[in-house]
């Protein structure tokens, strides 16, 4: 296949209005979204989901945690 080796640098994709994978994406680091302003990894999306309780229809005692966890 093709590597692309950065050097050690960071590679940036400039002046297109989207990038595009028809593929599955793998990575060893963090994805964020929103990374120049107040951006969340995914990593922080999960623990926020994950832990996250309301109160009930706006009332009453807080509801349980999610019984389906986001998977890491």
């Amino acid at each position: 296949g093709i590597v692309v080796d950065g050097g050690g640098k960071v590679i940036t994709f400039k002046n297109a209005p989207k990038a595009r994978f028809e593929m599955d994406i793998e990575s060893t680091g963090q994805i964020k979204d929103l990374c120049d302003t107040s951006g969340q990894t995914m990593s922080a999306m999960r623990v926020a989901y994950n832990g996250h309780k309301h109160r009930e229809n706006g009332q009453g005692n807080n509801t349980d945690t999610p019984d389906k966890q986001m998977e890491v």
